[in-house]
């Protein structure tokens, strides 16, 4: 009795934990990855905050508003830019033609300039509003991007059918919506009239060709507003997945202004990221170089603390191995950190393997061991918090 009552006990000790499903060594790799922003990276604003127009006047506006009128540098803002949807041209580059060729056949530098992102961003520093602001300036591209699934082709062919139909009216179509229009049929038969004069029969021909134009707009207009519906709905279902190997670079630099003094800004940060892989169904592998340099400059103040100045090279990896059911995940992340802080190395690493096995009803059961770049290896995870449950209910007293 006394056993079933600790088996209980447990059981809801675990139920507890893996609801909770949290923990405690957390994967960094991803942190370390090209980011998609890499002005509002290194000046710290959060990508949800940073802009994407898709044409010139959206970004004419978003600048503006951002200015006053152009009256002033922005203050905590952040835009990024595609130059070959924003300046489309001639369209080579944005048509639904272009945006499959590439995956079929492969053509390198139509996916660098279609994934080409220009980026920037301004903030104020310390949270100051008076004068302190830091600019950053940056740009992401694709080097080699994973091909579309063939599950994305199909959805894109299917699209670009669509966008292809032929608003114009069929030969049985305008025959069917003539024979049952009032008008049409009021004025064909007057033009046919015998009894009326040429000049009558003239006129009401006339009147018969026009009334025919005005079906012509109205069953194109209808089949314009079909073919709308159809897009919309394609649209919305259209899932982009890409599987294969990748090759991402970002870079960027961010400049300090300090009391608004443009004409004399420093040079205050800079960041470099290679990131590369491959994704699969069953597995993930990421390869990442990271390249980050970071000056603190002295303030215009007592006030503005100045800190150590950075110098770090991370070089990673990680694989992510998941069961066919993708109920089980298996990953290892490994990263090698060469840091220079105030002209003073202090190299480290950091390994850490996570598990995690899904038992429906989004309780996952985890577990994680590593090393972190303090030299602390930990365990964690509710699996380990439940089998020290288990344990410690397991002994007797002393």
């Amino acid at each position: 009795m006394r056993t079933s009552f600790h088996y209980m006990f447990v059981m809801a000790g675990l139920l507890i934990g893996l609801s909770a499903s949290a923990q405690e060594i957390k994967e960094e790799i991803d942190l370390l990855k090209a980011p998609a922003s890499p002005a509002s990276n290194l000046v710290g604003i959060a990508v949800d905050e940073v802009e994407h127009p898709t044409d010139v006047t959206s970004l004419m506006v978003s600048i503006r508003q951002a200015t006053g009128d152009f009256g002033a540098l922005p203050a905590n803002y952040a835009v990024d830019f595609a130059p070959v949807w924003l300046f489309p041209g001639n369209g080579k580059l944005t048509s639904m033609s272009a945006l499959l060729e590439p995956h079929e056949k492969n053509r390198w530098g139509k996916d660098v300039l279609q994934g080409l992102v220009v980026s920037t961003a301004f903030a104020n520093l310390n949270g100051d509003l008076e004068g302190n602001t830091k600019a950053g300036f940056g740009m992401k591209l694709p080097l080699l991007k994973a091909p579309a699934t063939a599950g994305t082709l199909v959805a894109l062919r299917s699209l670009k059918g669509i966008l292809a139909k032929d608003v114009g009216a069929t030969v049985a179509e305008i025959a069917a919506t003539e024979a049952n229009d009032v008008d049409f049929q009021t004025y064909n038969a007057k033009a046919n009239d015998a009894t009326l004069s040429a000049a009558e029969q003239k006129k009401f021909r006339a009147l018969r060709e026009a009334q025919k134009r005005f079906i012509l707009e109205r069953l194109a207009t209808s089949k314009h507003a079909a073919i709308e519906a159809e897009v919309e709905a394609a649209a919305k279902a259209l899932k982009v997945e890409r599987k294969g190997p990748f090759i991402d670079m970002a870079g960027g630099v961010a400049v300090d202004f300090l009391e608004r003094d443009f004409n004399q800004g420093e040079l205050s940060k800079g960041g470099l990221w290679f990131t590369g892989g491959s994704t699969a169904p069953r597995f993930d592998a990421v390869i990442l170089t990271r390249w980050l340099v970071e000056k603190q400059l002295p303030g215009p103040s007592d006030s503005l603390a100045t800190g150590e100045d950075v110098n770090d090279l991370d070089i990673g990896g990680s694989l992510l191995v998941r069961s066919k059911n993708e109920r089980f995940t298996l990953s290892v992340e490994g990263i090698i950190r060469f840091q220079q802080l105030d002209e003073e190395n202090t190299d480290t690493w950091r390994l850490v393997c996570n598990s995690s096995y899904n038992l429906g009803n989004n309780n996952l059961l985890t577990f994680s061991f590593g090393r972190n770049y303090d030299s602390v290896t930990t365990q964690s995870g509710n699996l380990v918090a439940a089998l020290n449950l288990l344990l410690g209910l397991g002994k007797g007293p002393k």
